[in-house]
């Protein structure tokens, strides 16, 4: 994280301005970013999700931010809008920049328009040193029509992990490894996702590895996201980014769930290679990951 380390943070506090780790002072920062917009409509209760981009303009100075949405849809008959949420207050934290708000009308062609009024706006922003890096969760309420949330694309759940393997066939004491993060990178055009496992390590004589579990079914839920996968062939990914199958080492039972801006995720995964020592050893896998530090 560039800017919302404890001691920049109270720096932000004092001079209402932001720092990267040379001392350098901003005043503003902008950038844009991908996202993807999960609607829920209030009345029906249907849910569909949609490609999306905001720029985040953060004046550090006035402790205000500027969100444009950029060729945003809440519908499928909807055609493609922009519009500017502007001066929008926001508070520091431990666990990024914070902003809430109501009844905010927005602009398009730097015109007001109620057909579009916000009642209610909240988010969250994390600043990385690569800004396409940043995170940003983002919740709104469209004219009380539709329940909006904003994820990250990608998401990258990489705070407060913890990933517990136990031994499918017996009832040892699970193996805890908080090393691995999860980053999911999702299809919505055909509805699929694909799980990115850094460091996975699934037993304590299995080398840490980085791994990609493809083709997982993902399905918008009134509160997130559900993860579904029968069976899968896990990938290993070496230093150059070329990944490798690895059929001696099959995945299970996925089952996995995003709510917000937590993952939580289970699948078995089996041990069929031939010349390892734990050969023909199932294990059940428990992982967990925030999108932002200190989450509940």
């Amino acid at each position: 994280m560039k800017k919302l380390t404890t001691i920049t943070l109270l720096a932000l506090a004092i001079f209402m301005a932001s720092c990267d780790n040379n001392g350098t002072e901003f005043n503003n920062e902008k950038f844009t970013i991908q996202q993807i917009n999960k609607v829920t409509n209030i009345d029906s209760g249907s849910t569909s999700t949609y490609s999306a981009e905001y720029t985040y303009d953060i004046d550090y100075v006035e402790g205000t931010l500027n969100i444009t949405a950029s060729n945003v849809r809440f519908n499928p008959t909807m055609h493609a809008i922009s519009f500017d949420m502007k001066n929008i207050q926001f508070t520091y934290s431990d666990n990024g920049i914070n902003f809430n708000s109501t009844n905010i009308i927005p602009e398009m062609r730097n015109e007001e328009t109620t057909q579009y009024t916000i009642a209610s706006l909240s988010g969250r922003i994390i600043t990385k040193d690569t800004p396409t890096d940043n995170v940003v969760l983002m919740e709104m309420n469209l004219n009380n029509n539709y329940a909006i949330i904003a994820y990250p694309s990608p998401m990258q759940f990489e705070h407060n992990c913890s990933t517990s393997i136990t031994e499918k066939s017996t009832d040892s004491y699970p193996y805890v490894n908080e090393a691995t993060s999860y980053k999911v990178v999702t299809n919505i055009d055909n509805g699929t996702a694909t799980i990115f496992i850094n460091k996975a390590q699934f037993a304590t004589s299995m080398p840490a590895m980085n791994m990609v579990f493809n083709g997982i079914t993902l399905t918008p839920t009134d509160n997130g996201f559900t993860l579904n996968a029968d069976n899968l062939i896990p990938y290993l990914v070496d230093d150059t980014g070329a990944t490798t199958p690895k059929e001696n080492f099959p995945i299970s039972e996925l089952k996995g769930e995003i709510i917000n801006g937590t993952l939580k995720l289970k699948f078995i995964c089996s041990i069929n290679a031939q010349n390892s020592s734990v050969a023909g050893i199932s294990y059940d896998v428990t992982g967990h990951g925030n999108l932002f530090p200190n989450a509940d």
